[in-house]
């Protein structure tokens, strides 16, 4: 297999072409948001945090003491928020769900990135063929027109043959340097 980058083309196992594709940013950032989902799946499906509060009542102006008034006194609450039917429950199943397609997300990323590479080295392998048939076709041609050149010059040939065997290697030419221009790019 080969990669073609804008620099240079290097020959690639197809294991180590997963390996790289296993890599890429995308799949790196799908793997942080599966993290992420199931973080989130444990933190929003988790009881609030309980509530102490602690305040004074009634203490005078003058001093702090507890002895100056009857009503003087402090107050202790613990809260806990509860959720009603079951929310907490229908939270960690939506998060979990969240979680699970963003693990599918990335499957079928991976399996895009995968098929794209697949495309590119088919294209590639395509382009190459075509250029290598080109150039034995133009290889061809020309001992085509060679021949007929010397069966011109014997007169068993007419100028007209000549001609329209250089029209077609032209145009066989232009195609060969077409094709060989998109293969180095």
């Amino acid at each position: 297999f080969y990669t073609v980058t804008f620099l240079h083309v290097s020959a690639l196992s197809f294991e180590s072409a997963v390996q790289m594709i296993q890599n890429h940013p995308k799949l790196k950032a799908a793997s942080h948001d599966i993290e992420s989902a199931k973080e989130l799946s444990n933190t929003k499906s988790a009881l609030s945090d309980p509530v102490l509060n602690i305040g004074a009542n009634n203490f005078p102006e003058q001093t702090l003491r507890f002895d100056q008034t009857p009503m003087t006194g402090i107050a202790i609450s613990l809260s806990q928020s509860l959720p009603i039917n079951g929310s907490l429950t229908y939270a960690k199943k939506g998060y979990d769900n969240f979680k699970e397609i963003t693990a599918l997300n990335k499957q079928i990323s991976f399996r895009n990135l995968l098929s794209e590479f697949w495309l590119t080295l088919i294209e590639n392998e395509y382009q190459t063929t075509i250029a290598k048939i080109y150039s034995e076709n133009s290889t061809w041609l020309e001992q085509i027109l060679e021949i007929t050149q010397n069966l011109y010059a014997n007169g068993k040939s007419s100028q007209q043959a000549i001609l329209e065997i250089k029209i077609q290697l032209a145009e066989l030419q232009t195609k060969q340097k077409k094709v060989e221009h998109q293969l180095q790019h």
